[in-house]
């Protein structure tokens, strides 16, 4: 077979290889449709007219507008005309009457049962909300996305975004959704949504494209198929698409191979059935949550998916991570942060504290409403671990309900409304690094109030943050506990973990009580710190700047700096962003930064994204100073990631918010002129 081409088969499972993938991308949530004028043709209003390719309309505009007119002009400059010969409303409203009432074929209607990544298109009609709207088990909700403001994060997960990149014919009177017609608004809207073309490509690079509508020879695919590919460093970068390319000739084939595109012999209205049809024959179903929510709620309850899907999109269920059983615990002792995975197996040393949080908490269950406890410490003290610590035995020992708060989320009442009726006892939140969430804690603590729900939010936090960023909020009572230095029976109780996980390093050499002297020593300084240097034998900085600076790569050294970059400020970097930061395909990530940076730089992947960060925010806090002691380097660096960040991302936005607002940085500036650049 070609490689170039594919053919599918009438009947039954298609065993050519090429549209095996395509079926298989669909089936498994990974393929994105992007939708031109073509696909519109065959749809017909209530009048009987039919779409029109972007020629055409230029044609009917010019002969509604201009009076007298020679056909052939392109859309742009005949929309031009005819604003300067009427008025932007009136052009508009043209187009809007035209290509409003236009319905859905059959084979569109196929669309919304099928489970896309996402859909684009740069196509003015409402032909495929239409066909959602009509489609009573359709596999998805349409979620039409007009403008960079739209927060991708606020997408559910049985939601799929459409991209309206040219605007909307139900938009006309609103700025967010307007009519690209001319050079102008094109260039406006390369502005005003560059974020919606940025996530295309990001699409381009990771997913499956199937093109639809756009014609082989029409100038505007190539165009976007070309600007795409240049933006993105040539066609080794992105995975293999797929165009509907009815009758194609052989030297099309061979051109469109070029980039990376497979042509199939199919027009849309043999196509879509088709494909749905293969659907049925494949078992994948990767988009469906999984959890049922049943380690938090009573026996018997049932909950709908998309309930599920809000609660795992935002929070871990800490019954169901531990199920999941040990991890790699080698990682955790060398200042990873703790997982549920390194808790299972009891990796931590047990604080005193730990039973005084957990005797008061349980005991304060009778009183109604919000509790607050808070667990301050200085930075790396083990409060993170502490924290997952009372989760752990809140979860096995006393049976309670526990959810901790993704790193990437934040603590909002609508997340858990969902099932605060089902729930049939206290409900316990894990909360670390609150400070990060004082105003959120507010207003969940008012959302609370008005509900009479019963939660007890457990919370971990810097001293000296929670210090500055409290007093600015009004917040309930809290419950607090101080956690301090190691105290002698914490030092044994080290070195035994430390033993037993065979982890003792340089302490291995020592008597007994020279290991507890070593510690003992060191027992006012960060745990974190301490725990390295005793079993390693020398300074924690040195240690850390050794780890980078046996790293391999050129490109994971930098890819690293920019993960440390943003990290120091306890939010990973998203793999979009890293990929473009770095100009690495994702399929390249694991031999090119990842292998040769084996546990320096963490991974943190879910159902919905991929993430990747240091192993404690005050490692890339040192390699940040470490890589960039010079104001104007460290300024370059941030720009760079600032500007590649797209705040429709739950995460970018919460990066772009830390760093931006960020004293410690601002003030390593130095110079006035670079802190007013920097803003």
């Amino acid at each position: 077979m070609d490689p170039a081409s594919s053919t599918p088969s009438a009947d039954g499972a298609t065993t050519d290889p090429l549209l095996r993938r395509l079926v298989s991308q669909v089936t498994s949530r990974r393929c994105v449709l992007f939708i031109g004028a073509g696909l519109s043709l065959e749809c017909r209003d209530a009048d009987g007219r039919t779409g029109l390719l972007a020629g055409d309309l230029a044609d009917e505009i010019g002969h509604k507008f201009l009076g007298p007119y020679k056909p052939g002009r392109s859309l742009a400059a005949v929309a031009d005309f005819a604003i300067s010969a009427s008025s932007r409303p009136e052009v508009d409203q043209f187009i809007q009457e035209r290509l409003g009432g236009l319905q859905p074929t059959p084979s569109i209607l196929k669309l919304p049962l099928m489970p896309w990544k996402g859909i684009y298109t740069t196509n003015y009609d409402c032909v495929i909300e239409k066909a959602y709207a009509e489609t009573k088990d359709r596999a998805l909700e349409l979620h039409p996305v007009y403008t960079n403001r739209t927060l991708i994060s606020s997408l559910k997960s049985n939601e799929v975004p459409f991209y309206k990149l040219h605007g909307c014919v139900t938009r006309i009177d609103y700025d967010e959704g307007t009519l690209v017609l001319t050079g102008q608004d094109l260039a406006k809207a390369r502005t005003l949504r560059r974020r919606l073309f940025s996530r295309l490509q990001e699409d381009m690079t990771e997913y499956t494209i199937l093109y639809a509508g756009y014609a082989r020879q029409d100038p505007h695919f190539e165009e976007i198929v070309g600007e795409l590919l240049e933006e993105l460093g040539g066609v080794t970068n992105v995975p293999r698409s797929y165009a509907l390319a009815p009758g194609f000739e052989p030297y099309e084939q061979a051109h469109w191979e070029t980039k990376k595109v497979t042509l199939i012999d199919m027009t849309a209205e043999q196509f879509f059935p088709w494909l749905y049809d293969q659907l049925s024959y494949a078992t994948s179903s990767s988009h469906i949550v999984q959890s049922n929510l049943s380690a938090i709620l009573p026996a018997g309850t049932t909950v709908a998916p998309e309930t599920a899907a809000i609660i795992c999109r935002h929070y871990e269920i800490v019954s169901e991570e531990l199920s999941k059983g040990a991890s790699d615990f080698i990682d955790f002792f060398k200042g990873d942060q703790p997982s549920w995975g390194t808790m299972s197996v009891g990796c931590d040393m047990r604080r005193q504290i730990t039973d005084d949080i957990l005797l008061e908490t349980v005991q304060n269950e009778a009183i109604k409403g919000l509790q607050i406890v808070l667990i301050r410490a200085e930075a790396g003290s083990g409060k993170s671990t502490l924290l997952r610590r009372v989760g752990v035995d809140l979860t096995i020992q006393w049976e309670k309900p526990v959810l901790f708060l993704r790193h990437s989320s934040r603590l909002q009442f609508e997340s858990i409304e969902p099932i605060l009726r089902l729930v049939n006892q206290r409900l316990y939140i894990l909360l670390d690094n609150a400070s990060d969430h004082v105003w959120e804690l507010s207003e969940f603590a008012a959302r609370i109030r008005r509900s009479a729900a019963n939660i007890t939010v457990i919370a971990a936090a810097r001293a000296n943050e929670w210090a500055d960023r409290a007093v600015q909020v009004p917040l309930p009572e809290l419950q607090t506990y101080d956690l301090g230095p190691l105290t002698e029976g914490e030092i044994n109780g080290l070195l035994a973990k430390l033993q037993q996980f065979g982890q003792l390093g340089a302490l291995a050499a020592m008597q007994p009580d020279e290991q507890r002297r070593a510690l003992r020593d060191r027992a006012e300084r960060q745990l974190l710190v301490a725990l390295r240097e005793v079993t390693e034998g020398k300074g924690f900085e040195d240690i850390i700047r050794d780890e980078y600076n046996t790293i391999p790569s050129e490109e994971a050294i930098n890819a690293y700096l920019y993960i440390c970059a943003v990290y120091q400020s306890r939010v990973a970097l998203r793999a979009g962003v890293l990929r473009r930061l770095t100009d690495i395909p994702f399929d390249e990530f694991s031999d090119r930064l990842l292998r040769p940076s084996d546990r320096v730089i963490v991974v943190d992947e879910d159902d919905y994204g991929v993430r990747y960060r240091a192993r404690h925010p005050i490692i890339a806090q040192i390699i940040t100073q470490y890589r960039l002691p010079d104001a104007r380097d460290r300024l370059r660096v941030y720009e760079g990631i600032l500007r590649l960040l797209d705040i429709g991302f739950e995460e970018d936005q919460m990066a772009f918010r830390r760093v931006s607002r960020s004293r410690n940085l601002v003030s390593s500036l130095g110079l006035q002129d670079l802190k007013n650049r920097f803003y």
